[in-house]
């Protein structure tokens, strides 16, 4: 059945405004092929137009750190009537995996032909607007040759020649990920995650020149690309219409993931000049029904569902083993920082397909304000480490319970891994957690994230050189942030750094003699209810330094607490992006939920 627009005439909001829905909602899940993509429709009430956006994603770490503001691009979008689809590349993300000889040339970029396709089909729209990104933007000015209905292009930051942007991939693997930069051989390395030859080569091959076309660009380089300036010159030589800015927020969102700021500056303009292209309908278009609200991937031994969660304002996927699980539990993987659910490196996605094959569900989602997921009302801007996301880990049980009843679990890493202990320690409902490099389990909310990010003596959050780049030092001498609280972060941590190493000598001269720290409590409390905790760490993790403030581990396990798993990593960094640290958190992660069925088992018998 198909529906005619111009039924909602008389509500339509003038050109210039936008409408911001009663409820809003995380956009609809759709799979193309063996390719996930996010559909935003039209917020109701918002004007009718005849163009659709194709958001075309940037790639590697820009591609985490842009995920957010992605989702804030197609809000803004739809408030002006433009619907939009985001999509992974074939063998990223959310995607099923390739093989390196499944890539073909040029897959990716006939990735962008083919959803736009898709938009067209699904949105009822004729004319497309494409939207990228760094090497999405290459990608996006590639494929607009190919793509009937062409309204426009925008290139945000874009890469102009890919052989120079893969010297400085290269480059900051080195730099950020020594341990993974040289996993295999000639062959580029980012998260941790081997990238495929063809993929190496089709990219080294992108050289943007200036050509003839139809559609309107929009061009936002970053601050001193020359290059990008002279684009501009020679496209408006060749009678294109060009709209310049500079992309001068573009070091605040992807220079640091845990304090990245969305760039509403470039956002409203962009959505401005969108709006003047997106011209109304000629006569009644036809709209197809939306798509279904849960869509399904399968894999060689998985199924994943991507759907939505607490009334639809949360984005994830249940992964669940071909073969229905016997003897176990199941686990919800909580996202670090503000990763997306697939991971940095794709390592949420493996671990997750990798359980599947050991006969574990999981379920990984973005928390509110991260990702694909909507902010919570009232919540902060900052969520990390914050109350607000409890509700999150409560919207995912309450989901897991109905959808996989049994034994549930929870783990994560980093910040993930402080939400799984708090967690486990006040909802009954969970029967485990697997703590993996937790700098702290419990958070003092006078801590400023910010200072302590820039001045832990060993990073919080290991993404980028912070300490060294212009951009945090700007911060510093600005006044923006305070250097005296960077030294007090710096003293604190020497402090107790000294304090662990003393501890087993003042335990000897009963100086903490009858004393009890709320860590300690909290984990006796969690045990003494038959739950199960377990810790990961990195060999050296600032984290590692932390636990033993609290507990002696010099014997290999939690002193007085020989139930509680307690394992190091070696040959490993705080991200855990190595392969035996990723075996590591797996094989933990499956151990667990097999004991802890097994006791549910036995206490039921």
């Amino acid at each position: 059945m198909t529906l005619s627009i111009d039924r909602h005439k008389e509500a339509e909001t003038p050109v210039g405004q936008s409408v911001l829905p009663r409820a809003r909602t995380a956009a609809i899940p759709i799979i193309h092929g063996q390719t996930p993509a996010l559909y935003q429709p039209p917020h109701p009430g918002s004007r009718s137009t005849d163009t659709a956006v194709l958001l075309v994603s940037p790639f590697g770490f820009e591609e985490i750190c842009a995920r957010k503001f992605y989702r804030a691009m197609a809000e803004s979008f739809a408030a002006r009537g433009m619907p939009s689809l985001r999509f992974d590349y074939p063998g990223t993300g959310d995607a099923l995996d390739l093989a390196p000889e499944a890539f073909t040339p040029g897959c990716w970029r006939a990735s962008v032909v083919a959803f736009a396709d898709l938009l067209r089909e699904i949105s009822g729209c004729r004319r497309i607007l494409l939207v990228g990104q760094g090497l999405g933007a290459a990608l996006a000015y590639e494929a607009s040759a190919d793509v009937p209905g062409l309204a426009g292009v925008a290139l945000l930051a874009p890469v102009l020649d890919g052989r120079s942007y893969l010297r400085e991939q290269s480059v900051w693997s080195r730099m950020s990920e020594p341990m993974t930069a040289s996993l295999v051989a000639d062959h580029l390395v980012l998260g941790g995650e081997v990238i495929a030859k063809p993929v190496t080569e089709d990219i080294r091959s992108l050289k943007i020149r200036a050509r003839q076309m139809e559609a309107a660009v929009f061009l936002a380089p970053r601050p001193d690309h020359s290059a990008a300036t002279d684009l501009a010159v020679q496209l408006r030589a060749l009678g294109v219409s060009v709209e310049t800015r500079v992309y001068d927020e573009y070091l605040a969102l992807v220079s640091n993931l845990t304090l990245q700021a969305i760039p509403e500056g470039l956002l409203g303009d962009l959505s401005a000049w969108a709006e003047t292209l997106s011209g109304p309908p000629r006569g009644a278009r036809a709209v197809p029904p939306l798509p279904p609200a849960e869509v399904r991937l399968e894999g060689p031994h998985f199924i994943e569902t991507h759907l939505r969660l607490d009334q639809d304002r949360l984005y994830g996927i249940l992964c669940e083993p071909k073969q229905k699980p016997v003897g176990s539990a199941h686990v919800i993987l909580l996202n670090p920082s503000y990763e997306r659910a697939a991971g940095w490196g794709r390592t949420v996605v493996t671990l997750a397909r990798d359980l599947a094959a050991d006969g574990v569900a999981s379920l990984r989602f973005d928390m509110a304000n991260v990702g694909d997921s909507l902010p919570r009302d009232g919540a902060p801007d900052q969520v990390l480490y914050t109350e607000s996301q409890q509700a999150d880990v409560d919207a995912a049980i309450t989901l897991m319970e109905t959808r996989c009843p049994g034994p549930l679990i929870v783990a994560g890493r980093c910040s993930g891994a402080y939400l799984a202990f708090r967690a486990v320690l006040q909802d009954h409902r969970l029967s485990g957690a697997v703590v993996g490099n937790a700098y702290t389990l419990e958070w003092d909310p006078r801590q400023n994230l910010q200072d302590l990010l820039l001045f832990v003596p060993q990073r919080l959050s290991s993404y980028t050189s912070k300490i060294l780049t212009f951009h945090s030092w700007r911060k510093i001498l600005s006044g923006e942030v305070k250097i005296r609280n960077g030294l007090t972060n710096i003293s604190r941590q020497a402090l107790h750094k000294g304090l662990a190493k003393l501890k087993p000598v003042l335990a000897r001269l009963q100086i903490f003699d009858g004393k009890r720290c709320s860590i300690t409590d909290a984990l006796g409390s969690i045990t003494a209810r038959g739950a199960a905790v377990s810790f990961v760490y990195t060999e050296g993790d600032i984290g590692l330094d932390y636990l033993q403030r609290h507990f002696d581990t010099s014997s290999g396990h939690l002193a007085g607490l020989p139930e509680v798993g307690f394992l190091i990593v070696s040959d490993a960094e705080h991200n855990m992006l190595t392969p035996n640290a990723r075996a590591a958190m797996t094989v933990e992660i499956a151990r667990m939920a097999r004991e802890v069925a097994a006791r549910k088992s036995g206490m039921q018998a």
